[in-house]
Order: C-alpha cells, then sequence, then structure tokens
C-alpha cells in the first residue's frame, strides 16, 4: 500500500496496481462531491444525493472485496455506511 498527502490535505492510498483504495479529507473539511463521483459507483453517489449526504463526506474505503465504506461527518452525527460492490446499502451504524 503506498500512501500520499496531497499539499491540499487529502490523504490517499494506492495498492500497487495503482488502485485507490482510500480517501481522507482535510481536517474540518469534506471530500468533494466530484472526487466522490469519480470514486464511487452510480447508484452510491444518488443514495448519498437523495439523502443530502453527498457534501458530507469524510472519508472513502474501498475494500478488497469490492465493497465501498462511506464515512459522513455530519458536524457530530458522524456515521459509516457500507455499500457492496453493486452500490447496494449492506450496513449503516452511527
Amino acid at each position: 500500500v503506498y500512501t500520499v498527502e496531497l499539499r491540499n490535505g487529502y490523504d490517499l492510498k494506492f495498492n500497487s496496481e495503482g488502485k485507490i483504495l482510500e480517501i481522507d479529507s482535510p481536517d474540518r473539511s469534506d471530500v468533494k462531491s466530484s472526487i466522490a463521483k469519480d470514486v464511487l459507483p452510480s447508484k452510491i453517489i444518488t443514495y448519498l444525493s437523495d439523502k443530502n449526504l453527498l457534501n458530507n463526506i469524510d472519508e472513502i474505503k474501498i475494500l478488497r472485496n469490492g465493497d465501498y465504506v462511506v464515512e459522513i461527518d455530519k458536524i457530530m452525527n458522524s456515521r459509516k455506511m457500507r455499500f457492496d460492490k453493486d452500490g447496494q446499502l449492506v450496513t449503516h451504524r452511527r
């Protein structure tokens, strides 16, 4: 796993094949929706948009099995959502 810390505060993790594994936003900031749209399947983007959460993503992880973990930080109301590789919500916890 390779970690890249960008000047703008983002931390990115890649595997040896160059596939992105994790995007972590800078402190007190959120992952920009344009970045999320480039990384997440459209079903997840639609789900997050419908719930008004797309602009509150703190972290995105892509697991080895292809699942996605999206951490939302909406002013101390933090939650993690896990989606399968097809974009279906699997778990949701605060």
